[in-house]
């Protein structure tokens, strides 16, 4: 697939995956508080990590049903992004409470 000649005119040329924009930025900024919810011990956070990505996902998902909004990939990676690094911060607060 890789040596095949289908990008002959040169349209996927054209095509950005993965680029930041202002708006993943605050994509995974408005997901960087779902960590926090974690402190009600009820949940694993294993469980709790599982749950914010199903919410990070069915909220993109819900974009397809929506006729003004559109669904994105990459807001979806930045909505998992704002997730994992909540959490990692999350962890090291921990980590250094605990220290002390």
């Amino acid at each position: 697939m890789v040596t095949l000649p289908i990008n002959s005119t040169g349209e996927l040329n054209d095509v950005t995956i993965l680029s930041l924009r202002g708006d993943y930025f605050f994509h995974a900024l408005l997901f960087l508080p779902w960590s926090l919810f974690q402190i009600i011990p009820k949940y694993q956070l294993s469980v709790w990590i599982i749950m914010g990505l199903i919410f990070a996902v069915g909220s993109e998902l819900i974009q397809l049903i929506l006729t003004y909004r559109a669904f994105n990939i990459n807001d979806l990676f930045a909505n998992s992004f704002g997730i994992f690094t909540g959490f990692i911060f999350h962890l090291i607060s921990k980590g250094f409470k605990t220290r002390n």
